[in-house]
């Protein structure tokens, strides 16, 4: 269900206030207010209008994907599932809410003596590579997420399966030419079988070499010294014994390579976790704002289509505030069904302000032949919603 329905209406001599009309129409606690669409924009001829009608509704359902896309990333990075608002201010200081209900074009950014192609193409250049741009971005953080996992993994789980490393010392382990120490995790409940018979399971095992180096909740390690030509044997018999030998060769080096390596790994998995935020944060308010300015350039466009290049008209911002668009539009289609009965004419029948000709003064042309062509559900005026994943602001 859309957040908001923009609604172009024709300047009506009758009315006094065409926004105080729509809100009689849809009810005294409706939030209505005129939204800045611009009305006088250079687009060539009929033909190129209406293909900016074709182009600008693709980039609308884009933006509109890649800002629910943003969000979604978002609350997924930093796992939140309540309103997420909080988080994303247009120019730094607005709410989207803030900043539609406010909205007017920025002729900074998007020059309104430009055609709108030269717009729409500044506004591609500017935001179109977000989506991949945000691909990449994710990409490049799961893989440090991921390999943080792996270090997180290898340093959980119980003695069975965990490292060891920074639990066995250097003094626990002992290698000569002939002499290994071995690490084994034994069950606690079989501490006893552990300790009666170590020293028999195979032949030159080392008398009372067995120390505890460590403990957890499920099981005992041991470290136990014998023959090297003896170790496949015992590790056989032990696990026979339902004792668990660990593969493990105490190297220091090596731990302190692997050590600095996951603190490298950690620290740039939390910089990279901070970059993403605020990247997303930043993209979100330049496509979010030039996401509506395309909703802005399809009013124009949807309206000079269907009042004429000179006609007068107002753009209408409705907050649905949770009520029924469906009922909202049916409301405003049988108030303004005269739109639809007389094409560009007025309630009294009379021409509307200009007919409806192209900017290079082509021939008049008939809105009714072109209908198809608009948003699916034709009504008597442009109407388009505009809608996010947001819990909205009151």
């Amino acid at each position: 269900m859309p957040n908001y329905l923009l609604v172009s209406i024709p300047e009506d001599d009758a009315v006094a206030s065409p926004i105080a009309k729509v809100k009689n129409v849809i009810g005294p606690d409706a939030r209505v207010g005129e939204f800045d669409a611009p009305k006088k924009l250079k687009f060539g001829t009929l033909n190129n209008l209406l293909e900016m009608s074709d182009k600008l509704e693709r980039f609308d359902r884009e933006y509109q994907s890649t800002c629910i896309r943003l969000i979604d990333s978002f609350r997924d990075l930093i796992g939140a599932s309540d309103n997420l608002s909080e988080y994303f201010k247009i120019d730094e200081r607005k709410s989207t809410d803030q900043y539609l209900r406010s909205f007017s074009w920025n002729n900074a950014k998007y020059r309104d003596d430009l055609s709108i192609v030269d717009i729409l193409n500044n506004i591609a250049e500017n935001v179109g590579p977000i989506d991949q741009k945000l691909r990449n971005q994710l990409n490049q953080y799961n893989s440090l997420k991921n390999s943080l996992q792996s270090i997180n993994r290898k340093r959980g789980g119980n003695l069975s399966v965990r490292s060891l490393d920074g639990i066995v010392t250097e003094d626990d382990y002992v290698e000569s030419e002939y002499i290994q120490t071995l690490f084994v995790a034994v069950p606690k409940n079989l501490k006893k079988d552990w300790l009666n018979n170590y020293e028999t399971l195979t032949d030159m095992v080392i008398p009372r070499s067995s120390n505890k180096i460590s403990e957890d909740s499920e099981y005992i390690l041991y470290s136990v010294a014998l023959m090297k030509r003896n170790v496949e044997e015992f590790t056989n018999k032990a696990r026979d014994n339902k004792f668990i030998v660990r593969d493990y060769k105490f190297d220091s080096q090596a731990i302190t390579e692997e050590q600095a390596n996951d603190m490298e790994i950690e620290e740039q998995e939390e910089e990279k976790f901070e970059q993403l935020k605020e990247w997303i944060q930043i993209n979100f308010s330049e496509l979010f704002s030039a996401w509506i300015h395309i909703k802005a350039l399809r009013v124009f466009v949807e309206s000079v289509l269907r009042y004429g290049i000179s006609a007068d008209f107002v753009t209408v911002l409705i907050d649905l505030q949770n009520k029924s668009d469906t009922k909202v539009i049916k409301s405003l289609k049988d108030a303004y069904s005269y739109l639809e009965d007389s094409g560009s004419q007025g309630r009294s029948g009379s021409q509307a302000k200009g007919k409806p000709t192209s900017s290079a003064g082509n021939d008049v042309f008939d809105m009714h032949e072109f209908s198809t062509l608009l948003d699916e559900g034709y009504t008597p005026f442009p109407l388009f919603s505009v809608e996010w994943q947001f819990v909205k602001e009151n």
